[in-house]
């Protein structure tokens, strides 16, 4: 498979201060590619994003004389650039006083609403995380720094594209120096941030939160190439793809059927054990919603009985000690939305190093196992079905 990650200079002293890029990686993969350019009050841009296939964002920003944002606008087209009309496509951002006029899209047709918003708010990513350009990033925290500087809290305010959300979403910040900032991740992670002494964003680091890109800001670069290129791999069947696919995993066991609900992430030339999954945190066994694991029949794992119906399970990396599948009673929640309060039972797991790595984590019953598969190792545990 075709893979490909863009190296992009910072941006040296002789680089127009007027351009420039982003390039956001996952592993070794370029999943977001950015280039900016701005004459005066106006900053045109273009960004190519390869989830789950390639698409390109041609955006607009319109800047007052006093430095803050008068208008975003932005359209989404496919690979040969025909306009894409799926919700959040495409639409605007207007600054009118204390409010924000949205025009976006909903069922193919364009809606407008009008929203309070006091502090602002800068158009903020929807999942996975790629499509916007991470200039909001830079206004946001620069908006949160002159309010911190008049006494209010520290926050930065996202607004989808999205009809259903009718308020700018308020995010937690923690201002770390003059150069640095984080941002809170649903409460269970935080995101990284660095700027220059003009308060540029120059790099930013999520791979402590569940989506794990690194950006980084460059000189200017001609990103149609890469859209071109990359459009060629879709077809190919060797492009990005959906981060992390949804899959079910079925298996009978001892007359009982066992399914496992679960999205599948790839390796993308990472670290798994240790890096991406974390030590001595619970992850959540995959990504995006829950992990869910379901029988018809009572069950023992690991010894331990797990009745009939239907679950969440996580697991929880031990860097010295015991690993453990945990099993959960909280069911049709996101996978940010661990509680240990409704923890069934915990598991424990056995190592088995792997001959041959597994790009993608698989999970499922192997050889009267259950059985976590990724990266160079699988976690293992007896399964069999519990005696009436």
């Amino acid at each position: 498979m075709h893979r490909s990650l863009v190296i992009v200079a910072f941006a040296a002293a002789t680089a127009s201060a007027q351009s420039g890029s982003f390039v956001a990686t996952l592993g070794r993969d370029t999943v977001h590619l950015e280039r900016f350019s701005r004459k005066g009050n106006v900053l045109d841009g273009m960004i190519v994003t390869r989830v789950p296939d390639t698409r390109i964002v041609k955006y607009q920003m319109t800047y007052r004389d006093d430095g803050g944002l008068e208008r975003y606008e932005f359209q989404t087209t496919d690979a040969a650039g025909q306009p894409l009309r799926h919700n959040g496509a495409s639409g605007s951002l207007v600054y009118v006083g204390d409010s924000i006029i949205r025009r976006s899209i909903d069922k193919g047709e364009e809606v407008e609403t009008r929203l309070r918003a006091p502090y602002g708010a800068v158009a903020g990513p929807s999942i996975p995380y790629v499509g916007v350009t991470y200039l909001m990033y830079e206004e946001a925290f620069a908006a949160a720094r002159r309010r911190v500087a008049t006494g209010l809290d520290s926050s930065i305010f996202l607004l989808t594209m999205f009809t259903a959300q009718k308020e700018p979403q308020k995010s937690r910040i923690w201002f770390v120096g003059t150069d640095s900032a984080e941002l809170n991740y649903f409460n269970v992670a935080r995101s990284g941030y660095r700027f220059d002494d003009k308060g540029k964003l120059i790099r930013a680091d999520w791979t402590g939160t569940t989506y794990r890109y690194q950006i980084k800001r460059g000189a200017d670069i001609d990103v149609e190439p890469f859209a071109r290129r990359w459009a060629e791999d879709d077809k190919r069947g060797a492009g990005v793809g959906a981060l992390s696919p949804r899959d079910t995993s079925r298996a009978t066991v001892g007359g009982a059927a066992v399914t496992v609900e679960y999205s599948r992430p790839a390796a993308r030339g990472r670290n798994i054990w240790g890096d991406v999954v974390q030590f001595d945190r619970v992850w959540r066994l995959g990504a995006d919603m829950a992990t869910h694991f379901a029988t018809t029949s009572d069950l023992m794992i690991g010894g331990i009985k797990i009745p009939t119906g239907r679950y969440t399970i996580w697991m929880e990396l031990a860097r010295n000690g015991t690993s453990y599948l945990i099993v959960n009673k909280r069911v049709n929640i996101f996978g940010t939305m661990y509680n240990p309060d409704s923890d069934f039972v915990q598991i424990p797991l056995e190592r088995v190093p792997l001959t041959s790595a597994v790009e993608r984590l698989t999970l499922g019953v192997v050889d009267g196992k259950f059985r976590i598969a990724w990266g160079d190792a699988a976690w293992v545990a007896p399964i069999v079905r519990a005696a009436p």
